[in-house]
């Protein structure tokens, strides 16, 4: 049950929302779609004094190309997300994975800085952010700060980045035609499904179309996302390279949870999911 009790504020900048967060002493929370953080209140998991909201904040709704890099802000909605040309463009797994998060209406209000902040495991945008070498900007008390986003995500689990704002996420923006990319996710139903286990793929090439470097990422296998090590891809056969790498993939998630329940059935299905996120971005997928 909600308490009644709880200081609603809606900031014009973001260093004043900073500056209300410190004034709550650590029991203030961010606010932008909500979809998170109202269960966890109805839980009783979360027991702000203090809502923060942040959602017409316009830094925070950025989505733009520049000076190389594709720039998302915390407060963008994963429809908007999953309809961007330019997250298309520059983002093809985030675009897929944006549109395979919960229903239209999840996809309507949720954003892409609460997926970070709630930092599921089966957060469906994580994956998809690691794989393209997503780095977070944050705001706190001593200024912005720049971090990959695994490094941030590493520091969550481990009961760190208390009282920073999510302002955007960057990610490289290479030449029209030089990523592909997708998300796959395996969940208990096709609508609405918590992911179970999840793949985002990308492929960054070079004009010619040579394959220069391969990013596999899994989610709902541990903590935070996995990074699968693959073998380089120069020269590689594509059905031999999608082979190697779903066998690397389940290697890595008998690694990452070992002695758990639902082991040998992920290390089993994995291998599934990694080729068929091959197969789409064959038959083209995003980019």
């Amino acid at each position: 049950m909600i308490p009644e009790a709880i200081r609603y504020v809606r900031p014009d900048t973001i260093e004043a929302a900073v500056e209300v967060f410190e004034q709550s002493r650590g029991k203030g929370t961010f606010l932008a779609g909500g979809t998170d953080l109202v269960l966890e209140m109805k839980r009783g998991s979360a027991k702000p004094d203090v809502l923060i909201d942040v959602a017409r904040l316009r830094e925070l709704s950025v989505l733009e190309e520049k000076n190389g890099y594709l720039y998302l802000g915390a407060a963008l909605s994963f429809s908007r997300i999953a309809s961007s040309a330019l997250v298309r463009r520059f983002a093809p797994a985030l675009a897929a994975a944006a549109e395979d998060i919960g229903s239209p209406q999840i996809r309507a209000r949720g954003t892409m800085g609460g997926n970070i902040a709630t930092g599921s495991p089966a957060g469906d945008s994580l994956p998809a952010l690691v794989a393209h070498d997503a780095e977070i900007v944050t705001e706190g008390v001593n200024g912005a700060a720049i971090s990959s986003l695994e490094s941030f995500l590493g520091k969550k689990s481990a009961g760190g980045n208390r009282g920073v704002l999510i302002r955007e996420v960057r990610i490289p923006a290479l030449p029209g035609g030089q990523v592909k990319g997708t998300f796959v996710k395996l969940g208990r139903r096709n609508a609405l499904a918590i992911a179970r286990i999840s793949a985002a793929l990308v492929i960054k090439g070079e004009a010619e179309g040579a394959m220069k470097k391969i990013s596999l990422v899994l989610g709902a296998v541990g903590r935070q996302p996995l990074r699968v090590p693959l073998l380089e891809p120069s020269g590689s056969d594509f059905n031999a390279l999608a082979a190697a790498a779903a066998e690397l993939a389940e290697q890595a998630v008998a690694k990452s949870i070992p002695g758990r329940p639902t082991a040998p059935y992920k290390m089993r299905a994995v291998k599934g999911v990694v080729l068929e996120a091959f197969e789409r971005v064959r038959n083209g997928g995003y980019g």
